[in-house]
């Protein structure tokens, strides 16, 4: 069994969800599907498309790489290239942006 090491003060899936249920008061079970399909479908957006754009929140992208080559921490026998890939990259809004700042 593994044990979790979260950032301290990250708020977990569950958390997340039970947050939403009580301020929308709908039952824990019902949030959790509406959450999870949201995921989803922006998930599946963002593969297609590219990109997700959240009003007040912020842009979701998909960023393209290109292959490197990785010598990790130094040590030559571990040295390889990683493939070009993409990878999603978060953009937060002016609004959010002040809010945390």
């Amino acid at each position: 069994m593994s044990m979790r090491t979260d950032a301290p003060g990250a708020v977990m899936k569950d958390d997340f969800i039970k947050r939403v249920a009580k301020r929308s008061y709908t039952p824990f079970d019902v949030t959790e599907k509406i959450i999870d399909e949201t995921f989803r479908v922006l998930a599946d957006i963002l593969v297609v498309n590219g990109k997700v754009s959240v009003d007040s929140f912020g842009v979701f992208r998909l960023v393209q790489y290109k292959p490197r080559y990785v010598v990790p921490f130094g040590i030559k026998s571990l040295a390889h290239i990683i493939e070009k890939h993409r990878a999603p990259k978060f953009i937060p809004s002016r609004i959010l942006r002040k809010k945390v700042w």
